[in-house]
């Protein structure tokens, strides 16, 4: 798969590694209204530190 991809066979020339990010832990805070520090501005979804955006890791209250 590699080779296919970068046109170079990994067992000639070295496989090219970086460091990237995997995932996203949380988000901005946001308050009870979903707006962050920044009046007037608002984050939802994945931004959102407290719903979407608080890892997907099974949470125990």
């Amino acid at each position: 798969m590699y080779e296919k991809i970068v046109d170079e066979d990994p067992y000639v020339m070295p496989m090219k590694i970086y460091p990237a990010v995997h995932y996203t832990m949380g988000g901005v805070w946001v308050d009870y209204n979903l707006m962050t520090t920044i009046p007037g501005c608002f984050a939802i979804g994945e931004a959102n530190f407290s719903d979407h955006g608080a890892n997907r890791l099974e949470l125990l209250h």
